[in-house]
């Protein structure tokens, strides 16, 4: 788990960066995700061409993009629902951030995630753990409980592919 300090570091200092509001904590974790989806969505084409992915992984893993788009969009959404309410509290945004991971973690999507080759289950793995990094952050500093990234490679996360995919998150935000 110290491996994946880094990455965390990064998005703590955004959410710090934010102000010390809850509303604008929530909306932090919105962007993060958003930003890592669009590198992934950018990747995705050139690692089906390069080869890593089969044309099925390909439909595989852009289904799994699909659904962490639409959760995440679902949670801004209930974020934005909880700011508009002027009732907004750590505790209904962490609510959020809670039903969001839970989705991430849904081992029915992860399953799908396992059966690919274990060349593309590395990347994959890279991604799931960008996600969940991203939103337990925000989690964190929403005083919650994290869930550890799950694991969908039996090969780990490497230091210097999360440091790169840091470098390219943080250009797209």
């Amino acid at each position: 788990m110290q491996r994946l300090s880094r990455i965390a570091i990064v998005v703590a200092l955004s959410l710090s960066m934010t102000a010390c509001n809850a509303y604008q904590t929530a909306e932090t974790a919105y962007h993060v995700i958003d930003a890592i989806a669009g590198v992934v969505e950018a990747d995705l084409p050139s690692l089906q061409a390069a080869g890593p992915f089969s044309p099925q992984e390909g439909q595989v893993i852009s289904g799994y993009l699909s659904l962490v788009k639409r959760l995440n969009d679902q949670y801004g959404s209930c974020v934005a629902n909880v700011q508009s309410a002027m009732l907004s509290t750590k505790g209904k945004y962490l609510a959020c951030a809670n039903v969001f991971s839970a989705g991430l973690l849904d081992p029915n999507e992860l399953a799908q995630l396992r059966v690919i080759s274990p060349r593309a289950q590395q990347k994959v793995q890279l991604w799931v753990t960008a996600f969940q990094i991203g939103l337990n952050t925000t989690i964190t500093a929403l005083g919650g409980k994290t869930e550890p990234p799950p694991v969908v490679s039996s090969v780990p996360v490497a230091q210097s592919d999360l440091d790169e995919l840091r470098v390219r998150v943080l250009r797209g935000m």
